[in-house]
């Protein structure tokens, strides 16, 4: 009888917390900023250049880095106005990838 009262107040337990329904996901959390100066860089681009900003956008196999004119942009703001934060080439062009490519 003991242990049937034991259950049950386990079972109330598990039941009176709650649990994510979806586990966690692995990984890097995202970084939201960047997404959002990706986001709204693109946005400029378009409305500028009248371009679709992925055109050109590839990474180089044989240097191992992200190209093209929106990757290039993006690198020289960024340079140019966060210099310490010193973001590569491979996370901006992943974040494109991310964000406005085929993965977004």
């Amino acid at each position: 009888m003991e242990a049937l009262q034991t259950l049950d107040f386990a079972i109330e337990a598990i039941e009176a917390m709650k649990f994510p329904v979806e586990p966690k996901k692995r990984g890097r959390k995202p970084d939201l900023a960047l997404q959002d100066f990706i986001f709204r860089l693109h946005g400029i681009y378009i409305y500028r250049t009248g371009r679709d900003p992925l055109e050109g956008v590839y990474r180089n196999a044989i240097s191992d880095r992200y190209e093209g004119r929106f990757v290039r942009l993006a690198e020289y703001i960024l340079g140019q106005f966060v210099p310490d934060l010193a973001i590569t080439n491979a996370s901006i062009g992943e974040h494109v990838r991310r964000t406005i490519g085929d993965r977004s």
